[in-house]
């Protein structure tokens, strides 16, 4: 059911969680036209100066399994235009636009080519900053199901409240949901909380009761869920995100 947009946002800011936010977004993208979409979050661009994209994203994705088989967890993004557009622009970008692509790289290239053959031609992508100047990540939106030539007239229609959607999914998943995106344990956000302050590990375990070993593993498992090259990485960006509060 098609719900008004002041209807989705009021429902937005009561979703008891995660999925039913995601869901109730994803079904008014739908509804007007979508099929699919990937959001993903960046704590800083400074983080895309000693490691690619995929690396650092913290993300969320309805796009195909094909396509989840294609482009797995290491490179989902890497060497994708729109990705990258996310962190260098603002303004929506129209996925089939040959503008955007006068200078690709033959990577670029090839793997545009690739999410063409699995249905990901026709779309758009709204960088955060486009809502939120200081914010890093987006959302893209496929929407294989809009014949090309119809698009324009399409766009006048829906591409209001379609960029409206994704500003109210860009500020649900960075606001009430991303604590539940990330999904850090209570022992793991303990851990970082500490390191945060300046105790040393073995004070860590020795406060918590447990092993040095245990430590490790929470700290290392919170390294992996906020895709963090280290230990003070994976610190600094649970402070960046609100994640935690030493």
């Amino acid at each position: 059911m098609r719900l008004s947009i002041q209807e989705v946002a009021r429902k937005a800011g009561t979703a008891k969680d995660l999925d039913a936010f995601w869901r109730l977004i994803h079904d008014q993208l739908v509804v007007r036209g979508a099929s699919s979409a990937l959001f993903g979050v960046l704590a800083s661009r400074r983080e895309l100066e000693h490691m690619k994209l995929s690396k650092a994203l913290i993300w969320r994705s309805s796009h195909s399994r094909e396509f989840l088989e294609a482009f797995d967890a290491d490179e989902i993004v890497d060497n994708d235009r729109t990705a990258g557009h996310c962190v260098a622009d603002s303004e929506v970008m129209f996925w089939h636009d040959p503008r955007h692509w006068q200078d690709a790289t033959p990577a670029e290239i090839k793997r545009a080519q690739k999410e063409r053959d699995l249905g990901l031609a026709i779309g758009f992508t709204v960088p955060s900053s486009h809502f939120f100047p200081d914010q890093v990540g987006g959302a893209g939106i496929s929407m294989p199901d809009v014949p090309l030539r119809e698009f324009g007239r399409f766009w006048k229609e829906e591409g209001r409240e379609l960029v409206t959607l994704c500003g109210i999914l860009d500020a649900g998943m960075r606001g009430q949901h991303l604590a539940e995106l990330v999904n850090l344990s209570a022992r793991e956000k303990e851990c970082l909380t500490w390191l945060a302050v300046g105790l040393r590990p073995d004070r860590i375990a020795d406060r918590l009761g447990v092993g040095d070993k245990a430590v490790e593993k929470y700290v290392n498992g919170a390294r992996r869920k906020l895709k963090a090259a280290t230990r003070d990485h994976a610190v600094a960006k649970a402070l960046m995100l609100g994640l935690i509060e030493p």
